[in-house]
């Protein structure tokens, strides 16, 4: 109920006691605010499972200074990342990085935070022997991550009919990509990353028909924007939902 003003009231005891709203946190909105005495989460030397091509301290980079920035939201506060809680939150589960790099490097900071409460095992072997497709199994968790590389998302071809990603590319936007539609299933939780590989030149493919192309240099194809190609490709997505 409302009282006369609009607001909530307890009405359980009777009493017209107004219940405060807590407000949601946004956390898209904010800025990133240097803190020098900001603790540091991991490093090379506590991460053993970091890759040589992120390891800059190990090849030579002299300051600590770019570990010292934080994400801090306008109007509520970001609590600082807990390891041993979002590992016992994620016991038993398992969660799926798939698309660019830029997933990569998410599950590849995850590991490392995790790495201070249990001893990630790389089991990528069992699967594949492909690098762009790694699982790493955290034991005293039974938690499981797994990275996916799809730029794209969808099935991808060069223009040609190859696989490799040179020159201009063909994307068949209502098809997923199998290298990981085929595995998605088994994993409790799928965060998607992928738009920045949208600006190559690109010819697009809908139920096998020539869609059109961005940037691709043939003036007898129909052009479509790189923004509707994306938005057509992410449904995609829902077919595993």
């Amino acid at each position: 109920m409302e009282d006369e003003n609009g607001s909530p009231e307890d009405t359980v005891s009777g009493a017209a006691v107004p219940v405060v709203r807590e407000k949601k946190c946004d956390v898209f909105v904010g800025k990133w605010v240097y803190r020098p005495d900001a603790p540091t989460y991991y490093t090379n030397e506590t991460c053993y499972a970091m890759s040589d091509q992120q390891n800059c301290m190990k090849f030579g980079r002299p300051d600590m200074e770019f570990l010292k920035w934080r994400w801090e939201l306008d109007g509520c506060e970001l609590p600082p990342f807990d390891a041993a809680e979002f590992a016992e939150m994620t016991r038993g589960k398992s969660i799926a990085f798939v698309g660019d790099s830029l997933g990569r490097n998410h599950m590849q900071s995850l590991l490392c935070l995790l790495s201070s409460v249990d001893q990630p095992e790389d089991i990528s072997l069992r699967y594949t022997t492909d690098y762009n497709f790694k699982r790493w199994y955290l034991p005293k968790h039974n938690l499981t991550l797994g990275t996916f590389w799809a730029p794209f998302l969808v099935r991808t071809t060069d223009a040609c009919g190859g696989q490799t990603l040179n020159g201009i590319l063909t994307l068949h936007l209502d098809e997923p990509h199998p290298s990981w539609s085929a595995e998605i299933s088994a994993f409790d939780y799928v965060i998607i990353s992928a738009g920045q590989w949208f600006f190559h030149p690109l010819i697009y493919y809908r139920n096998r028909r020539l869609l059109g192309c961005s940037a691709c240099g043939q003036d007898n194809v129909t052009k479509v924007s790189r923004f509707q190609a994306y938005q057509a490709a992410l449904p995609t997505i829902g077919i595993f939902q």
